[in-house]
């Protein structure tokens, strides 16, 4: 929030400069991010002149003949179409360089001499929406430097407000609020108008007030002007806008974002003679019904949303953005002011399902003082009476059935001293609390506090205790030694198991990223999923950033895949890339509401490129393949002592027919590995051969252990026996392997294949597969015979089981 330093010394006494006063409210705990000038430019040369005399020289220029003080007299051309005599507006003298890099030069224009130029807003560096018209004041000194006459030589504060602060300091009188309980003195307050005005209309003559709904809107104030004139409203208010990073509009849309400022509370001005009826409904909306908001948008509404409403349509959505059906116009002669306490979460929902946050919603939804509506909208009347910008009606329409009562808190000074490790007497802390506003009722070890109506943030003992720090100083606090001792924090398995994971894959040459939890369907597009998918079957953000975060991802390899796309692009192609991710999918057989969404945690990989390169023995030109990939999820079952795993072959739209397989534990597929289907790789205009991989943590975590599983050395020699088998090309490695182990029983120790080979003297549509079977016995040495009849055994289970054919 930005907030003007010369505003926030109209409303509270202090003598630092703004960096001092940025750090003493910093350390209140309302943190300043940035102190900067409300205009970086310095404006050497630019000062306030009056006009004398004007002279028509030619269609819409004027010569001007300009009093500027001891700087001297001048002509000036000027095009403006607010030029004229009597005004006071800044001008740049030959020589003067604007914040645009133009220096300003006397040259002829229409045969006339134009000695500098007479300035609009946007001249000087400020976006008033008034590009064309001469940045025109009330009042000035002929002569003097325009930065400080204009007072532009303000500075502003960026404060980052926490949630609870922003409750109560988003506002300059909060500020000043806080200001004044450190010891900066009385706060000034605001003038407000009268709610009786003399031989004015009354209010309720004109207009009635009526809230449907109170649950949602407890308090609705409302005043009414009249004879409105709507005009730019005078430059000091500009300039306070400005300062505090809003764009002026018109006197009356500026009035109320000054007191909104101000204040606090969001204000709403309504055209009167646009409210249908003149009856003001305050209820839920209708469902489905349609309203275009200021900004131009068609706005569906829920029966959950709050609007404002006459007795035909709505005219605004309560407390975020009013319609343009009842909106302010040159023409508005009536004016409505509505001042109101909203239900904070009310508010957020809105705000949040429309996409739609704004100046008054922001506020809105940390909740306001609900005390606090008729003050502003007094305030505003009578900067619309003052500024003569209308008539204020009589009275005022408050409706508030149900007064809200001040929170009452227990509060122990033993316990605020126990948590915060201070020894401060009770009279100290009664102190620190009455000066931000608290009541306290009672004495003795317990009192009752009475928390002000503006700070719905306090809600319990330790938020009084807060208060009480902040104003004591954390930095007077002493610091000591817990009297507890700090338990050491012992992950879960599950977590231990998959940090061992991560470990291995950065020590295989794997970077890990981290990526926002949404996709687009696109990328499913891209990838090649069918309608119907589990994983098209994705819950759609109802208002995201980007259209590429439009859902909630149903797998990993979308995030992965971009984010390899984008190095390999900014990197170069030549060195490859491996990337993988630990992260969370989102999937459900039915979309909710109807089913419930199951969040499964995941590991995904991307690898491509060459296998080794810029290594000091020298680059391995050969690139990736899938069986890298199957040695990295080998790896994986190693380091997280997975037993019982197997391999087999499966398909998937995203994966290479054929180069594509499932990790299977205890019987149950728990993801899948493989090369990036060629049609994926085109659309994702990848580079080479990009293999992929996904797989279920918990899964894997279930299946794993902490501790290594171990057994002693053999005490006996092993005998080691080879076989070649030629088999149809459809059987795979995995039903060999176990066709063998069911064969050779109990004493067959290990089985690795070595070699497998295609053409030649085998036929086509066949291959040649050669295993080193190694047999070993616990208790003994095997003689030849038990060797043979094991393998015997095999050489029948393979040729019985799957036709296979022994080679010699």
């Amino acid at each position: 929030m930005w907030i003007s330093y010369e505003w926030l010394g109209r409303h509270a006494q202090f003598e630092e400069s703004p960096e001092d006063l940025a750090d003493r409210l910093t350390f209140l705990g309302l943190n300043v991010d940035e102190v900067a000038p409300v205009l970086a430019h310095r404006l050497d040369g630019v000062v306030m002149a009056r006009i004398l005399e004007v002279e028509e020289i030619a269609d819409d220029l004027m010569l001007c003949r300009v009093d500027a003080g001891s700087a001297g007299r001048f002509q000036v051309v000027s095009g403006a179409p607010n030029t004229r005599p009597g005004i006071y507006a800044p001008l740049a003298v030959p020589g003067t360089e604007l914040p645009d890099g133009t220096t300003i030069q006397t040259r002829s224009v229409q045969g006339r001499q134009s000695q500098g130029m007479l300035c609009s807003a946007r001249e000087l560096g400020l976006d008033l929406g008034t590009a064309d018209y001469l940045l025109e004041v009330e009042e000035a000194r002929p002569g003097a430097p325009a930065r400080s006459e204009l007072g532009l030589d303000d500075w502003v504060l960026d404060l980052d407000l926490t949630p609870n602060y922003a409750v109560h300091c988003q506002s300059v009188l909060g500020v000043a609020r806080e200001i004044r309980a450190a010891g900066g003195g009385p706060a000034a307050s605001p003038r407000e108008a009268s709610n009786a005005v003399d031989d004015a209309p009354g209010i309720r003559e004109l207009v009635s007030i009526r809230v449907a709904d109170a649950d949602l809107c407890p308090r609705y104030t409302a005043t009414l002007a009249t004879e409105v004139q709507v005009a730019p409203s005078p430059w000091w208010m500009q300039r306070d806008l400005i300062a505090s990073g809003i764009r002026p509009i018109n006197n009356i849309v500026d009035i109320t974002n000054h007191v909104m400022l101000e204040y606090g509370q969001p204000l709403h001005a309504f055209d009167l003679d646009r409210v249908q009826g003149s009856e003001v409904v305050v209820r839920r909306a209708r469902p489905g019904e349609q309203i275009i908001t200021l900004d131009g948008h068609k706005r569906i509404l829920e029966d959950e949303d709050l609007v404002i409403a006459d007795s035909i349509r709505a005219i605004g959505i309560a407390g975020v953005m009013g319609a343009q059906n009842s909106e302010i116009t040159e023409t508005t002669r009536r004016v409505l002011l509505e001042s109101a306490y909203f239900d904070p979460r009310s508010i957020l929902r809105t705000s949040k399902r429309l996409g739609l946050r704004t100046q008054a919603s922001l506020r809105f939804e940390k909740g306001r003082d609900p005390q606090g509506t008729a003050g502003p909208t007094l305030r505003a009347l009578r900067w619309i009476q003052e500024l003569g910008a209308g008539q204020p009606a009589a009275g005022m329409i408050d409706v508030y059935p149900e007064r809200i009562p001040r929170r009452r808190i227990r509060f122990r000074p033993q316990q605020a001293n126990r948590l915060l490790g201070t020894d401060l007497d009770e009279v100290e802390m009664y102190s620190y609390l009455e000066r931000f506003g608290f009541d306290i009722e009672g004495d003795g070890d317990t009192v009752q506090v009475m928390v002000p109506s503006w700070r719905a943030d306090v809600e319990a003992e330790v938020g009084l205790i807060e208060e009480i720090a902040r104003l004591h100083g954390y930095n007077n606090i002493p610091a000591a030694k817990p009297l507890t001792p700090v338990p050491g924090y012992r992950p879960p398995r599950s977590e231990q198991l998959t940090q061992r994971m991560r470990k291995f894959l950065v020590g295989a040459g794997f970077f890990e990223t981290v990526n926002y939890s949404w996709m687009s369907l696109g990328m499913l597009d891209r990838l090649g999923a069918p309608e119907g998918h589990a994983h098209r079957l994705a819950v759609e953000v109802s208002n995201p950033m980007r259209e590429e975060q439009r859902h909630l991802r149903t797998t990993l390899l979308g995030s992965l895949l971009t984010v390899l796309k984008r190095n390999l692009a900014r990197d170069g192609k030549e060195d490859g890339l491996r990337l993988f991710e630990v992260g969370r999918i989102y999937r459900s057989e039915k979309l909710p509401p109807e089913g419930l969404l199951d969040e499964v945690d995941c590991v995904g990989l991307v690898m491509t490129g060459p296998r080794r390169s810029g290594f000091w023995q020298g680059d391995d030109p050969t690139d990736l393949d899938f069986y890298d990939l199957k040695g990295v999820v080998e790896g994986i079952m190693d380091v997280m002592h997975i037993d019982g795993w197997s391999v087999a072959p499966t398909e998937s739209y995203f994966l290479h027919p054929g180069r594509a397989a499932q990790l299977i534990i205890g019987g149950q597929s728990v993801g899948v590995f493989g090369e990036l289907h060629p049609e994926a790789a085109a659309e994702l205009d990848l580079p080479g051969r990009t293999y992929v991989a996904e797989f279920e943590i918990r899964r894997l975590a279930e299946a794993g252990d902490l501790a290594p599983k171990t057994r002693p050395l053999p005490a006996y020699p092993a005998s080691v026996r080879d076989i070649a088998i030629v088999i149809e090309e459809s059987v795979t490695h995995v039903e060999v392997e176990q066709t063998i182990r069911q064969a050779a029983g109990d004493l067959l120790d290990s089985i690795s294949l070595f070699d497998v080979y295609r053409g030649g003297a085998v036929e086509e549509g066949r291959k040649s597969m050669a295993y080193s079977l190694t047999y070993r016995a616990p208790d003994r040495t095997l003689t030849d015979a038990e060797v043979e009849r094991s393998h015997g055994r095999v050489r029948d289970a393979l040729a019985k089981t799957l036709e296979a054919e022994l080679r010699s």
